[in-house]
């Protein structure tokens, strides 16, 4: 973290198991992006450009999540936390 900015690494396992994406032959890890909404995020990266590659979701009951792809084909996560959900 630094100046409020949170830059996190999201494993190629979890994109797969979890988010449901094919990340491809790239064995690394994908960024992710830690936003404060992340809907909103996701909105202001397709009106720029982006391509969507998973809708936002809630997972792990606190965090929502979407996918979208860099210029490159690249998966990058933009993730939040959120209220946990009551059980």
């Amino acid at each position: 973290m630094l100046d409020g900015f949170k830059l996190g690494l999201a494993s190629r396992t979890s994109a797969h198991k979890v988010h449901g994406l094919t990340p491809g032959t790239n064995t690394g890890s994908k960024i992710a992006l830690w936003t404060e909404d992340t809907d909103l995020a996701l909105e202001y990266v397709l009106e720029n450009g982006g391509t969507l590659l998973s809708e936002a979701h809630d997972f792990l009951n606190d965090l929502r999540s979407g996918w979208v792809s860099d210029p490159d084909g690249n998966p990058n996560q933009l993730v939040c936390r959120v209220k946990p959900a009551e059980t």
